[in-house]
């Protein structure tokens, strides 16, 4: 499932954002941040069972994001250019 969800990020990224489509960068944005409860979920699952919380599930809680706001400000930015009549390639 994981995959597929993969092949679709790009696929969108590709077809829609590339071509300045604004609902494909809402559309992945979403997708992006959506991680966050199911990893909050998850981590409270295995911490209902005893697991503790190691410096790995600390990295998708506070190092994972960063590049998520790097490419919201990129992809913000992108976007207003080519409104402004600016080429991507």
């Amino acid at each position: 499932m994981m995959m597929g969800l993969g092949v679709t990020q790009v696929g969108i990224a590709w077809f829609a954002l590339r071509r300045g489509a604004t609902w494909g960068f809402w559309a992945l944005v979403l997708s992006n941040f959506l991680y966050i409860p199911y990893a909050i979920a998850i981590t409270s699952t295995f911490a209902s069972f005893g697991v503790m919380i190691t410096f790995m599930e600390l990295f998708f809680y506070v190092i994972f994001p960063l590049p998520l706001v790097l490419a919201l400000v990129l992809g913000w930015m992108g976007l207003q250019r080519m409104e402004r009549g600016g080429v991507l390639v």
